[in-house]
């Protein structure tokens, strides 16, 4: 058996996003400092943030709702990388069926069924980094 040929290159893809309506009332929801989420018109599972087809039923979620930016901490993984530590946890927004990924804020005890709130970035953004990051409530 010979050894495996390992390449290692950066590849460049740039491309264009382009949101659908669920998506841009996510985006510009986030840059008012709200939380969207989706609510499923078959089943009634409401999802955060928005995403346009049901996880339980994949029935079309065309419902807007907005959310408090508070939630359960479900489960964390820590990261470290060329001496940085972030820590990123599984958070169920309240009001919401499913668990969104995000970074968690400070350097706290955490543990699971914790209660969190959104830390806002300081400038409104169209994107997920809108919110810095969550902390203990």
């Amino acid at each position: 058996m010979s050894d495996p040929i390992i390449l290692s290159q950066r590849i460049k893809l740039p491309y264009r996003y382009t949101a659908g309506p669920l998506h841009r009332a996510v985006l510009y929801g986030l840059a008012e400092g709200r939380l969207v989420g989706s609510s499923c018109g078959s089943c009634g599972f409401v999802a955060a943030p928005a995403r346009p087809f049901c996880p339980s039923c994949s029935g079309e979620m065309n419902d807007t709702v907005d959310l408090e930016p508070t939630g359960t901490l479900h489960s964390w993984t820590v990261r470290e990388h060329d001496g940085q530590r972030d820590v990123f946890g599984r958070i169920q927004i309240e009001g919401a069926d499913n668990a969104m990924l995000h970074k968690l804020s400070g350097k706290h005890e955490w543990t699971t069924g914790m209660r969190l709130v959104a830390v806002w970035a300081d400038e409104p953004k169209t994107e997920i980094t809108a919110i810095d990051g969550f902390e203990p409530r």
